[in-house]
């Protein structure tokens, strides 16, 4: 039960902007929502269309869209699409901007497609086929934003006074593991004298030390890492009209969200020249890998139209790790304990538990103008509260959690739109896609309460042996509120986080 204590109070403080939320139950199915999202994927080229295409073919995106495009191939090819992000974020907290820029280079798109199609003139129905290896990163999330304001009405140390009123202060001690590290955030404000108890001689109520004081409270708030791909795929070819394939995808995800949160003491209210400032540092680190399937269908009904259609298997993400580490510096002019600098550190681990991400159903229809160029669109259906968490330890139980799974979360519609244009060795492209919300009820969580819309463009260029593609994809900007800590009388400040992206990728490809 310890254990459980212990998860429950660390990931909620951590998780600060949950508002009135069941503590460890929203923190998993959080994290599971996240795990199970994807981003526009696979190649500039279908980047830059918005995404659409389940009735194409011939690109080797469709190794983890559908894998019956690669049906379409008549030879083998290498591609690689190196891409950069810029995350832009703007922040309102206690009357003050606050705008911050952050880029970051990753891989796109990696992959081989080796094609065995007959030639034209060979006879026969079955028209043969091509394998694929193909690598994706299929969420990015690379982001930070910042804030700053001066608070002359509350402080983070009135959260820590709130959790540890009514809990005796040698209980408080006695909450540190044989390495010095604390269980809980209360024990670990005591120990550095961020809060205290009444001098009065009671010894389960407690002040802060700068509960009086105007404060200038700032944090910087920082995500890391990607989720990822490696397909193994097959497409073939009958009568140049039916294409199919399947697909084995190998996913994994690397997660860390840093928090430092710092507050300085601007004046001396309450006639005690003690705390300086305050700074408390956290990091979560999640990490796992999982294993699904996928299987595809194209008609070709002629050379203008096509119909597509593809299924992929909920991803089973086994052995998910969590490791949460957190660290609190008090500085102070004069301290009752005697000491200049206060340093405490809470650590935990979780490693017992696996999740299931929810199946995908997609379809799509193409419209081909000669050798033109093309207009094409998808959708996809995603079953979001099918999401389920699974514990092989008996003292961590995920039945709350899936049932406030099914209850907050709801089926999502994804839908792309996008066309090519062709003139001589040119490609232009452009798109639009709405990636839709999994939140059947609204909060104040940043976890995609709104569509997510993406606008697409880009310019290609196609010889005998290689060809050269360029793309931009911009995420519109999304609104999400961030609380630094709760109070009991919701007086807690809030920032007003404003947070898009633009991606800029290109694509070289060898034809072999």
């Amino acid at each position: 039960m310890k254990k459980l204590i212990i998860i429950s109070s660390v990931f909620f403080c951590f998780l600060g902007n949950v508002h009135a939320q069941s503590e460890a139950e929203f923190v998993y199915a959080s994290d599971a929502l996240r795990f199970s999202i994807e981003q526009p994927i696979g190649s500039t080229r279908i980047q830059s269309i918005g995404g659409a295409q389940s009735a194409l073919g011939g690109d080797v995106s469709n190794a983890i869209g559908n894998p019956a495009g690669l049906g379409f191939f008549n030879k083998s090819e290498f591609t690689f699409t190196p891409t950069i992000n810029i995350n832009t974020s703007r922040s309102q907290f206690l009357g003050t901007p606050t705008k911050d820029v952050l880029g970051n280079l990753n891989i796109n798109n990696l992959g081989f497609v080796f094609s065995n199609a007959k030639d034209p003139i060979v006879p026969g129905k079955w028209r043969g086929g091509s394998f694929a290896v193909t690598y994706n990163t299929t969420n990015n999330y690379n982001t930070r934003f910042k804030y700053s304001g001066i608070n002359d009405t509350t402080s983070l140390s009135d959260a820590f006074v709130e959790g540890a009123n009514g809990v005796w202060y040698g209980d408080l001690q006695d909450e540190m593991n044989s390495e010095g590290q604390y269980y809980t955030w209360e024990s670990l404000a005591f120990s550095t004298a961020l809060i205290d108890t009444i001098w009065e001689g009671a010894d389960d109520e407690y002040f802060s030390y700068n509960e009086l004081e105007d404060v200038r409270q700032y944090e910087t708030v920082r995500s890391m890492g990607s989720k990822s791909q490696w397909n193994f795929s097959y497409g073939g070819n009958y009568n140049d009209r039916l294409y199919f394939g399947a697909t084995i995808g190998l996913a994994s995800f690397r997660h860390t969200e840093e928090k430092v949160y710092r507050e300085t003491v601007l004046t001396n209210n309450d006639g005690y020249d003690d705390l300086t400032d305050f700074t408390l540092t956290e990091t979560l680190l999640t990490r796992s890998s999982g294993i699904n399937v996928g299987a595809g269908i194209i008609f070709r009904a002629n050379d203008y139209f096509r119909l597509g259609a593809s299924f992929q298997t909920p991803t089973y993400f086994y052995s998910v790790k969590s490791n949460y580490d957190g660290d609190l510096v008090t500085n102070f002019n004069e301290n009752p304990y005697g000491f200049s600098t206060g340093n405490g550190e809470l650590e935990t681990t979780i490693n017992n538990y696996k999740f299931v991400t929810p199946w995908k159903l997609s379809g799509g229809i193409a419209f081909f103008f000669n050798k033109n160029g093309f207009i094409s669109a998808d959708a996809d259906f995603i079953a979001y509260n099918r999401i389920k968490l699974y514990s092989g330890d008996d003292e961590l139980s995920f039945n709350i959690t899936n049932r406030e799974i099914k209850a907050a979360y709801k089926p999502a519609v994804n839908f792309r739109i996008g066309g090519e244009y062709r003139l001589s060795l040119f490609r232009f492209r452009g798109g639009y896609s709405m990636y839709g919300t999994a939140l059947e009820r609204k909060d104040n969580s940043n976890n995609n309460e709104n569509p997510t819309h993406y606008a697409s463009a880009g310019v290609g260029m196609r010889w005998d042996k290689f060809y050269l593609d360029f793309g931009l994809v911009h995420t519109f900007a999304r609104e999400f509120n961030y609380y630094p800590y709760q109070l009991n009388d919701n007086t807690e400040p809030v920032a007003n986080v404003t947070q898009s992206r633009t991606k800029g990728m290109v694509s070289f490809g060898i034809f072999f």
